[in-house]
């Protein structure tokens, strides 16, 4: 079995930090999450972008809030 570290793979990148093998990809990427993501029409997919966007938005504005508070 290879070694994560030892081949210079980070741990939380490698598959064996992410659990079962066959899960994820070599880059760590979670293979089910695509496949998932594939099942939805492009316009089902450019909505959940569009909402983690605005969330995105939403978390960067109460970061800039509550730094302005605490300063």
């Amino acid at each position: 079995m290879k070694d994560p570290v030892r081949d210079g793979i980070p741990p939380a990148t490698s598959a064996v930090a992410f659990g079962a093998a066959g899960q994820y990809d070599e880059n760590g990427g979670d293979l089910s999450l695509i496949r998932a993501n594939m099942r939805l029409t492009p316009e089902e997919r450019a909505r959940r972008a569009e909402r983690a966007r605005k969330a995105a938005l939403r978390a960067q504005q109460i970061g800039r809030d509550s730094r302005r508070q605490s300063a």
